[in-house]
């Protein structure tokens, strides 16, 4: 079994045909409406194939809806299927069981059904025949067994127990290789069966251990109440999505809620804030709840919540968790390097780890750098030069090292930067036409330096910045139009971007300034992308993500954090230019969380990507 297809961003909805044609409304007019209306990243969808509808008597069965449904959704060309099969299925009334195939007597309130040995052998074969039928088409990348099996649900408070619902997955993959999928109501048990007593970890403990991929089932609001949202879409997810990483499974968010359950309906704010916390706690693979709402709205021309829908998805498909199990107290730093994207990290103890991706960001390797046994007390600078990978390293004593690998970091040559150079600050670098260029603050008086190498590193050429110029924080810099940026905030916490004029070796000043004089008492990032000049902010006031930018050398400025609006961060915020295999530029930003030192990857502009959509539709 290959689950590595949820490795990968993946967003989407719910499409439930029988709750389109309970609200009065056509599926396919909304399948056609979401190609043009929502962004190719909404690309994953999970259909149900309805038992009571396929299979109304023993001797019949009827596929020509969940038919057409599967095939529409193929001729769309963009997404894949999650196909959930069983007794129960997505949406009221929760158990799609036949008349027919309906236990006598009819089972009480709170029973667990599948003690009924009849319909344990319906059920089964209702589920092989489904995978049979359905085996064959590409467009499904994963089964569902059952919806939300073993937590009690429907009129009646039925639940369908592990043991069944092991079997059920022994069929499906008795048949299939692709990987199952089980999904659990996201809350301790303990509340969510009460009074009828379940242990409060008994659905998502045999998930775990029956299913490929535990899906979380998270909704802040149930009945109107709020009661323990906290724990349902906070601490719960976030212990869950680590337990599945410790046995090597994999976890995603299986109903993201985003319609009303009670007289109030989610606001944007509301689904935004629980994005949010699925992007925090490391979840790559997001199915929304609500679709059927959202598009009613939309054909009354309220187009307020798809509008979001719109924003929430390029938000989930440009920023992701990196590794959630890890965190840190530094800032990181990225590069591109022969078209893999590099990610240094300091981790438990301050040593060093280098993270690289081959598929911008989807997937990570890890290893420790350059040996075991180092340690820094500063983040660490990265650049690529001259077919090298380049690090900058603050030793114990501050002395200034510089360790560069021909073999995208499986092996590192290391040196001292020539000199006998010390910091306590880290050095970062760029390169431009064949120069290696590297910043340095000095230990004797704080000063600003700018070294050259035209030899790889083995030699360096310096110059102080702008003579006395002292600063408290790391230089940024960045290569851009055919010359050298750097940034040094002030003694004053003023930003400052300094342009270094290669034909002459001449320094510029600018203060970097908008409607107000922005402050930060953190390093600033910055780079190149797309013909403007980029600078990430962390604000002084609030601690609050700035990004801006600017295509006049800094005579004017334009702000815009995007995605990163009400987001904080304690550290310094990096950024690199990112160019695809298509020779696309795609600016990239990484920075650490303020609640636990997670961190956190954007691959795409956060500003535009939303906007522009909108602009073209």
């Amino acid at each position: 079994m290959d689950s590595s297809f949820f490795d990968k961003k993946l967003y989407g909805t719910t499409f439930s045909e029988p709750h389109f044609k309970e609200l009065g409304l056509d599926w396919k007019q909304c399948l056609d409406y979401m190609q043009t209306a929502l962004p190719a990243e909404f690309s994953f969808l999970r259909v149900g194939a309805y038992w009571s509808q396929i299979q109304p008597t023993a001797d019949t069965y009827v596929w020509d809806t969940l038919d057409a449904v599967i095939d529409a959704i193929e001729q769309k060309g963009r997404y894949s299927i999650l196909l959930s099969v069983g007794m129960k299925a997505p949406r009221y009334p929760e158990y799609y069981i036949p008349a027919w195939a309906m236990p006598v007597p009819t089972p009480g309130m709170n029973s667990e059904i599948s003690l009924d040995p009849t319909l344990r052998i319906r059920v089964l074969d209702f589920i092989g025949k489904t995978v049979d039928r359905y085996r064959g088409r590409d467009i499904i990348k994963a089964w569902q067994v059952e919806n939300e099996p073993m937590d009690r649900a429907g009129d009646a408070k039925w639940f369908i127990g592990a043991d069944f619902v092991a079997e059920e997955a022994a069929r499906v993959r008795s048949q299939d290789s692709r990987p199952l999928v089980i999904n659990c109501w996201c809350e301790d048990q303990t509340l969510s069966s009460y009074p009828w007593g379940l242990d409060g970890d008994y659905a998502v403990r045999n998930a775990l251990a029956i299913a490929d991929v535990l899906a979380l089932d998270i909704y802040p609001t149930v009945n109107g109440s709020q009661l323990d949202y906290t724990n349902r879409c906070q601490v719960l997810p976030r212990a869950y999505l680590r337990r599945a990483i410790d046995v090597g499974k994999h976890a995603m968010v299986g109903e993201s809620q985003a319609e009303p359950w009670g007289p109030e309906a989610p606001t944007p704010a509301d689904i935004r804030w629980l994005n949010d916390q699925h992007i925090g706690q490391g979840y790559h693979a997001v199915l929304l709840w609500g679709l059927e709402w959202w598009y009613s709205l939309a054909v009354k021309q309220n187009l307020t919540i798809m509008d979001h829908i719109v924003w929430e998805t390029e938000r989930f498909a440009a920023l992701s968790r990196i590794a959630p199990e890890w965190t840190t107290s530094y800032a990181t730093n990225l590069t591109q390097h022969q078209g893999k994207l590099y990610l240094t990290v300091i981790g438990n103890e301050n040593a060093i780890w280098l993270f690289s991706s081959p598929d911008d960001g989807q997937t990570w390797n890890l290893g420790q750098v350059p040996q075991t046994g180092w340690v820094t007390g500063s983040p660490v600078g990265m650049t690529s030069h001259n077919g090298r990978l380049y690090m900058t390293i603050v030793g114990n004593n501050q002395e200034a090292w510089l360790l560069s690998s021909t073999d995208e970091g499986r092996s590192w040559n290391t040196t001292q930067v020539e000199g006998n150079w010390q910091t306590g600050y880290q050095m970062n670098m760029a390169s431009l036409n064949g120069v290696l260029y590297l910043t340095l603050v000095g230990n004797t008086r704080n000063e600003a330096y700018l070294l050259t190498s035209n030899d790889n590193g083995a030699s360096f050429n310096a110059s102080q910045i702008l003579g006395d110029w002292q600063t408290q924080q790391p230089l940024g810099i960045a290569a851009h139009n055919g010359n050298i940026y750097i940034t040094l905030v002030g003694l004053d916490s003023a930003i400052w971007l300094i342009k270094y004029v290669i034909a002459n070796q001449t320094y510029y000043p600018i203060q970097v300034y908008g409607n107000e004089n922005w402050q930060t008492q953190f390093p600033v990032g910055i780079t190149s992308h797309d013909g403007a000049l980029f600078l990430a902010v962390t604000g002084q006031q609030r601690s609050e993500v700035l990004l801006l930018s600017t295509t006049d050398d800094g005579a004017h400025w334009d702000l815009d954090s995007g995605f990163f609006n009400t987001w904080t961060t304690q550290n310094s915020i990096a950024l690199a230019n990112f160019v695809d295999a298509s020779n696309q530029q795609h600016l990239h930003l990484s920075l650490v969380g303020s609640t636990e030192g997670e961190i956190y990857l954007c691959t795409k502009n956060p500003r535009i990507q939303a906007a522009a959509f909108r602009l073209n539709k």
